[in-house]
């Protein structure tokens, strides 16, 4: 993979990680939250290996 590809999946993965960030992980917020994390994980998992292993949020 291209490392501009390799940039552009980084930039994909912290965007999908700081709109699950910006959800509220209450009870009015729960299922926009849930939503917001299958978006960032559906983003990730089609992501290149090389972007998987530049961003570790946890």
């Amino acid at each position: 993979m291209k490392r501009r590809e390799t940039k552009r999946d980084v930039k994909k993965i912290e965007a999908a990680w700081a709109a699950f960030q910006a959800t509220p992980p209450t009870v009015a917020g729960a299922q926009a939250h849930l939503d917001a994390f299958a978006a960032y994980r559906k983003v990730y998992d089609s992501a290149s290996k090389a972007a998987q292993q530049i961003v570790t949020p946890f």
